[in-house]
């Protein structure tokens, strides 16, 4: 998938997020679990393998699973310690929600370049986003993007929302976090002794960044998922501004890493938050 953006585009990306102060090495060893793994050697089917450059030198890998040119593409952030070959068995269910799949990784994560840090995961997803667009568009595929967070991911996705990219067309949060602070603070041991206050994340928050949202959200999560609390489901759909369409399952015994055994419960709403977007551009 060639993308090739000049140095003008790069510094646009890292101009929202340097200085972050969740940046230093020390967060990022406690917040990150990237894994490495080679791409895929048999591509089956529709598949292939892609990546794109964050920055002149380096590079985020993903797959691009195609069921129909003619459908929207779901563009999928993981979560974190998954890679994207984890993705390939579970595809053909996403697809046949009514999309074409693209999942990337993370810096340093599965087959791509560089170390991961909070500040590069929020740069990444815009990388990400018009990588896959502009890859779509290419081809003559159908123009229109659903992004999907997936726990660490749903801080791509809120910051994607918030940016209101061309193409965008709605948004989905699966066990992903309203509060950064919280999550930070109570999973990653990462607080005010740390020196990072509430205050300092307030703006980098996935819930201030959805009070941004024009786009349709659906949001996922399970009763027993004891690493984002099913709370941070309720934060994250009260932040949605009011007349923005938005819907939130709460799947009765799913856990944060188990969820995907609900499939009688996890996929028919994505299926129709699917085809409900339908019209839009």
């Amino acid at each position: 998938m060639p993308f090739n953006p000049g140095p003008a585009q790069y510094e646009r990306w890292r101009a929202t997020v340097s200085g972050l102060i969740l940046d230093g090495d020390e967060i990022a060893a406690r917040v990150f679990y990237p894994r490495r793994e080679a791409p895929p050697r048999e591509i089956p089917g529709k598949l292939e393998v892609f990546s794109f450059p964050f920055s002149p030198s380096g590079r985020i890998g993903g797959l691009f699973f195609t069921r129909d040119p003619g459908l929207p593409t779901m563009l999928l952030f993981h979560g974190n310690g998954e890679v994207v070959n984890d993705y390939i068995h579970s595809a053909s269910e996403y697809m046949d929600c009514g999309v074409n799949l693209a999942v990337v990784d993370y810096r340093g994560y599965g087959f791509s370049d560089g170390s991961p840090s909070f500040g590069a995961l929020l740069e990444d997803s815009r990388v990400a986003y018009d990588a896959v667009r502009g890859h779509i568009l290419q081809r003559g595929f159908d123009p229109r993007v659903v992004v999907f967070g997936r726990s660490l991911g749903s801080a791509c996705a809120a910051e994607i929302g918030a940016g209101h990219p061309p193409g965008l067309s709605g948004v989905i949060f699966e066990s992903g976090f309203g509060d950064l602070f919280n999550i930070m603070n109570r999973l990653f041991g990462v607080g005010v002794l740390m020196g990072v206050t509430r205050d300092k994340l307030v703006r980098y928050s996935n819930d201030t960044k959805v009070k941004q949202f024009t786009t349709p959200v659906l949001i996922i999560h399970g009763t027993e998922d004891f690493i984002i609390p099913v709370a941070e489901a309720d934060v994250l759909f009260n932040s949605v501004p009011d007349g923005v369409p938005k819907r939130r399952v709460i799947i009765d015994g799913a856990g944060h890493n188990d969820i995907l055994m609900w499939a009688d419960e996890y996929f028919p709403p994505i299926k129709d938050f699917v085809r409900e977007i339908g019209g839009r551009p």
